[in-house]
């Protein structure tokens, strides 16, 4: 029997990023948000932004950029049977919300002041980053 309180925490959270200006997002728009993102956080957490890559970094284990996008795998976990060597999986989920999908594969066109509204989900001990995400120009509300 499966044990409730063995599963991870799931924080799931809506975002709106609002347009300063028009853009054009693509019409798999996860990945185009993912390194928006990504680029957004480390702008604002890194302080070696000189080094090449998160490991070795003195602050690694006290970052929310590599615990939510560089996340390593736990010391003596085998994660290799599901094809992961080195990095665990990522502990957030970008999915643009319902209607911001293209299955045609046409770019979404956003004006400016146009908000693009997305989940974010954090899994596990990924709320705790939740400070360093609140800065990032966007608004986060709870998912209803």
């Amino acid at each position: 029997m499966l044990d409730p309180a063995a599963l991870a925490r799931l924080t799931v959270l809506r975002v709106e990023l609002r347009a300063l200006e028009p853009q054009l997002i693509p019409a798999f728009a996860g990945s185009a948000l993912h390194g928006a993102l990504g680029r957004a956080l480390w702008h604002t957490v890194c302080s070696f932004r000189a080094r090449a890559e998160c490991p070795g970094c003195p602050l690694f284990g006290r970052c929310a950029y590599p615990a939510l996008f560089a996340a390593r795998r736990p010391e003596g976990a085998v994660l290799g049977f599901g094809g992961v060597n080195e990095q665990a999986p990522r502990p957030m989920v970008l999915a643009p919300e319902p209607g911001w999908l293209r299955p045609s594969g046409r770019p979404i066109l956003l004006r400016e002041g146009e908000l693009f509204p997305f989940r974010l989900t954090l899994i596990g001990a990924a709320w705790r980053e939740l400070p360093a995400l609140a800065c990032q120009n966007f608004t986060i509300s709870k998912y209803a």
